[in-house]
């Protein structure tokens, strides 16, 4: 932003979440199984379908062929974009977003040459945000979440 025209910095909002909003804070269960899910996780279910109900939609199933098998989209991604010293790491950027998301990967790999390692670079740090954002087993006391949130500009 260029500007705070329209926004009051003297007056500033903190919205402060119920303790149930903000995750359980105990202490770390890494490897462990997860004792509770914050938000919807685990509470909807994700597939109400049969397999053989989904595999009924011929023009879904046909689609979902064409475009890995018989006629795979190429993406965008060129990892020499920054310069040979980088390619490493633009692959590695490349390669981790193919195991965060399945839906994003191929739409986000289709996005113009100019905006597709923008965008790629930013869908992975906002879901390394969102995974801190919903852990709720990692963080003993309430301030330590927000404190790892505040400063993860600095430590990312």
């Amino acid at each position: 932003l260029t500007t705070d025209k329209h926004v009051d910095v003297k007056k500033i909002t903190y919205f402060d979440p119920p303790m149930h909003h903000e995750g359980i804070y105990r202490t770390s269960r890494v490897g462990e199984a997860p004792m509770e899910k914050q938000g919807a996780y685990g509470k909807l279910k994700t597939h109400s379908e049969s397999k053989l109900s989904q595999i009924a939609r011929l023009d879904e199933v046909f689609g979902a062929v064409w475009f890995t098998k018989v006629r795979p989209m190429p993406g965008h991604v060129d990892v020499t974009m920054f310069g040979e010293e980088l390619k490493d790491d633009v692959q590695y950027c490349d390669d981790v977003l193919g195991k965060v998301s399945r839906s994003f990967a191929m739409v986000i790999r289709q996005l113009p040459r100019e905006l597709v390692l923008d965008i790629l670079i930013f869908y992975i740090v906002l879901r390394a945000l969102d995974t801190v954002e919903d852990d709720t087993t990692a963080f003993t006391r309430p301030g330590e979440k927000i404190m790892y949130l505040n400063a993860f500009h600095e430590t990312a």
